[in-house]
């Protein structure tokens, strides 16, 4: 296991467990986050129902403190209680999970051990990178002096002011647009897809539409959210040209928009298991 693999369990209340510190340590040889399987039908001469399910894993984890340890089945056990999953994270790679089981394995006066189940129920792990690009064109790379009346938790990454935007990796991408208002009827076309909302975004608030979870949601600047859906432009499905969870493809993409709107680009990297080189 490599010491720059930090694995890290964030609860659905915000909570974090971490596993690679001096108070819980995982053990084994090898690493089932960098395992993957595919659900398959073998038929005839080929496969059928190729899909990337939620899987269960097991670790081994060594905890030298018992009030840690009773705080991480208290986080893993609510979380699971009222079936809401937190996000299990690896080097930055991430998808949510929960914690199904815990099976105690050892026990001393300020030590103990267990191996846990955990499912992960995306199917695959993502990481997130985000672009922030600004209204009138061009992108920024700092994230500073966008004049919005709230702060927003992003590292933005510094891009040119060439209105495209590079996904690596090998697989398409689920992307994600954070469209700030106020503006009406906003469209922005990527690599050729519009992704269009037909409603209102208001003044201070902003839309959300998320490839990842297919869900689209307006916030006002009170906080209050209204489902966005029945306002989205989805045509007539994958590959239409107009479908506003359409998936990025890998390389480099223009993007286009009348620059009277500012909006976040996150793209979310996918891959079958945590790479090996972070």
């Amino acid at each position: 296991m490599s010491t720059s693999d930090d694995l890290i369990y964030t609860s659905s209340t915000g909570t974090v467990i971490k596993f690679d510190d001096v108070r819980a340590i995982r053990l084994g040889e090898g690493d089932v986050l960098r395992s993957h399987k595919w659900a398959r039908n073998l038929g005839f001469r080929g496969y059928t129902g190729l899909a990337r399910q939620a899987q269960e894993i097991s670790i081994e984890v060594v905890v030298n403190d018992l009030d840690y340890a009773d705080e991480m089945r208290k986080v893993f056990d609510y979380d699971t209680a009222v079936n809401k999953p937190g996000k299990l994270s690896l080097g930055g790679w991430s998808q949510h999970a929960l914690v199904v089981e815990s099976a105690n394995d050892l026990w001393r006066p300020s030590t103990v051990a267990f191996t846990l189940t955990i499912g992960l129920l995306d199917g695959i792990w993502r990481k997130e990178k985000t672009v922030h690009i600004p209204p009138s064109g061009g992108f920024a790379g700092n994230g500073i002096g966008k004049g919005y009346p709230h702060g927003y938790p992003y590292g933005y990454s510094v891009q040119a002011p060439s209105q495209t935007i590079k996904l690596d990796g090998y697989l398409p991408s689920s992307i994600k647009l954070t469209v700030f208002g106020a503006v009406s009827a906003p469209s922005i076309t990527i690599g050729g897809n519009v992704y269009k909302y037909g409603g209102d975004v208001p003044a201070g608030g902003y839309l959300v539409i998320d490839g990842a979870t297919k869900t689209a949601l307006v916030i006002n600047e009170n906080g209050d959210a209204k489902n966005a859906l029945p306002e989205l432009e989805i045509g007539l499905g994958e590959g239409c040209g107009t479908y506003a969870f359409e998936k990025l493809k890998p390389g480099t993409s223009r993007v286009d928009w009348n620059g009277s709107f500012g909006f976040d680009l996150t793209t979310y990297l996918e891959d079958c298991e945590v790479p090996w080189t972070l």
